[in-house]
């Protein structure tokens, strides 16, 4: 009856899943409230068969944790099932909670953590280690009560229950034709009354053996309890500093209602506050011990039993007699019977008032509270909005990098972009990110969560790749071996001796032969000293000059150098295909043409004195 009543219903579809359901539990259950768990992947039912579910718990009142395994109800369709343990229970308070999954092979992964509210007890003065022992105390109490009717009405009810037995022997016999003489004589009803008395009751039974009586005493008035100690005042707690304004969280499920705080210091008297808290209740006093069984009075003698009579005719029947019954409602024992229904009160006395507790010293007049900006007071509630306030202000922001960070030009602002909440859970407003594909470094300035990301805001602080190469100008030419300085833009990055600037006009390439003060950003200058080094568009020729080129060689549109040496021929190993002219030997390592020697040879007559 009532299987499974109080188990929440719980579906887990994914690792960052955020239960915000309000879960509670009672130290009244036993076995009551629980978790009944589905585990989804990609909206299908996962198998975890061989898995092992459990309950982690920490409970924040009076520090006790655990860890408790759920029962599978069908692992491989991802159902497990957990009722709350005793233990945390035991007391009123918020616990923190998680499931663990436990994957086989060291492999663990949890939810997200929520919270489970444990209900005040309702019972004063009990505190049961756990649900089932709370319901045994509650009904042990009620049963120690009962106790006294039980005692004290046995005599009542043996007697009672044997004429009973009388009458259905007589109604037995009866029908089976036992009698069938002269008419009998008719049944006894029994009767039975009960009497207040001063020490607490008398119960009177009458049936045909007789009249029985037994007393019943009230129990003992128990102790008076000692009053509680009155508890020491405490000092005002400093104020904490105000931190920015930051991200909006999810709205978690309403607390308990927090414990009354320390009375502050007293402050200068303002107007008439509202009427304190009413101060607490001492303990209640031991239960007094139950009182004894007053003595049963001695049964009468049984009569001789007298001469058997002669059968007479059958009477005709009896009327019914009327049973005896009793009830107890925990302070009252009723008891009805053929005389009708009597009842006695067996609770004893109230105990005299104990003396009133010291009274506590007077509170400072309270003044009138009006709650600033994230502060709201609405029908006495008391609650904050942290929509515009940083989350973690306390912590240092953290430097994030990966290729899918967002990028954004230095010294502006972007909506970002978009990451996944898997690989930068924890991503805060004031964190840095380094895309070091792009080389560039960004803050950010704003982060809305997402069911499975982050949407980003951030603006951009740094280029880094500039910081390494040459810093490009028109500002300063210095042609190379020339000093001087002017004011240059150099994009507020630091110009430290030895930076390279390059004059894309002229192709001057400079060194800086001084720190300068870096600039706000781009467009805003600062003075720069530097020297001349080299021309990068031409080192021989003056700037500004232009090549030319004489046969052979010759330069293109698209300033390409090219040689024709067609009509050349090679200074070794070349051969002469064509006549060879214009050459006109003038020493002796010249050589001739056949023409040049038939011309020589034809010109002389005597060739006696010639040399050849």
């Amino acid at each position: 009856m009532l299987d499974d009543y109080g188990l929440h219903q719980i579906t887990w579809n994914m690792a960052d899943q955020t239960i915000s359901d309000i879960l509670v539990a009672s130290p009244m259950d036993a076995e009551g409230r629980g978790i009944a768990l589905t585990v989804r992947q990609t909206g299908a039912a996962a198998n975890l068969t061989g898995a092992t579910a459990y309950l982690v718990w920490t409970h924040r009142q009076n520090g006790k944790r655990g860890t408790t395994e759920f029962d599978a109800v069908d692992a491989s369709a991802g159902t497990f099932k957990v009722y709350y343990p005793a233990a945390m229970c035991e007391a009123a308070g918020v616990v923190d909670a998680s499931i663990m999954l436990s994957l086989g092979d060291d492999r663990y992964i949890s939810t997200r953590n929520f919270t489970i509210r444990v209900e005040k007890v309702l019972v004063d003065g009990l505190e049961p280690e756990d649900g089932f022992t709370l319901f045994v105390q509650a009904i042990a109490a009620y049963e120690s009560a009962a106790g006294i009717s039980t005692e004290a009405a046995s005599a009542a009810n043996e007697a009672a229950e044997a004429a009973n037995q009388a009458v259905s022997d007589l109604q037995d016999a009866a029908q089976r034709g036992d009698f069938d003489g002269a008419d009998g004589v008719d049944g006894f009803s029994p009767t039975a009354t009960v009497t207040q008395t001063a020490d607490g009751a008398t119960i009177t039974i009458t049936d045909a053996n007789g009249t029985t009586t037994a007393d019943i005493a009230k129990g003992a008035k128990g102790d008076k309890g000692d009053t509680g100690e009155q508890g020491p005042k405490g000092d005002k707690g400093d104020t904490g500093a105000q931190g920015p304004q930051g991200i909006q969280g999810e709205t978690g499920p309403k607390g308990d209602k927090g414990d009354t705080g320390a009375t502050g210091v007293q402050g200068p008297k303002g107007e008439t506050g509202e009427t304190g808290a009413t101060g607490a209740t001492g303990p209640q006093g031991p239960k007094g011990d139950k009182g004894d069984t007053g003595s049963q009075g001695p049964q009468g003698i049984q009569g001789e039993t007298g001469p058997k009579g002669e059968t007479g005719a059958t009477g005709a029947a009896g009327s019914d007699g009327v049973s005896c019954t009793h009830s107890w409602n925990g302070t009252v024992l009723s008891v009805t019977s053929a005389s009708g229904t009597s009842s006695a009160d067996l609770v004893g006395p109230q105990g005299p008032t104990g003396a009133t507790g010291a009274t506590g010293p007077a509170g400072a007049d309270g003044t009138t509270f009006t709650p600033q900006s994230p502060l709201a007071l609405s029908n006495g509630v008391l609650s904050i909005d942290l929509t515009g306030y940083a989350e973690d202000t306390d912590l240092p922001p953290k430097l994030w990098v990966s290729s899918f960070v967002p990028t954004v030009t230095e010294y502006s602002s972007s909506a970002g972009g978009t990451v996944s909440k898997t690989s930068y859970q924890g991503l805060k407003k004031g964190d840095f990110m380094w895309n070091p594909v792009a080389d560039t470094l960004v803050q950010v300035t704003g982060v809305t969560e997402g069911t499975y990301s982050y949407s980003v805001a951030c603006y951009g602080m740094v280029d880094l790749s500039k910081i390494r190469g040459i810093l490009t100008t028109t500002d300063i030419d210095l042609a190379p071996g020339a000093s001087g300085s002017a004011n240059v833009d150099v994009n507020g990055h630091s110009v430290n001796v030895g930076t390279l600037l390059l004059n894309t006009t002229s192709g001057n390439l400079m060194r800086a032969t001084a720190k300068a003060t870096p600039g706000n950003g781009t467009g805003v200058k600062v003075a720069v000293s530097a020297v001349g080094i080299a021309n990068v568009f031409n080192a021989n020729v003056p700037a500004g000059s232009t090549y030319t080129a004489a046969s052979p060689l010759s330069i293109d549109a698209n300033d390409q150098i090219s040689i024709d040496l067609s009509a050349y021929a090679a200074l070794a190993g070349a051969t002469f295909t064509g006549a060879v002219s214009g050459i006109t030997p003038t020493a002796n390592a010249h050589f001739a043409t056949k023409k040049y020697v038939d011309d020589a040879i034809a010109a002389l007559d005597d060739l006696s004195n010639e040399s050849f």
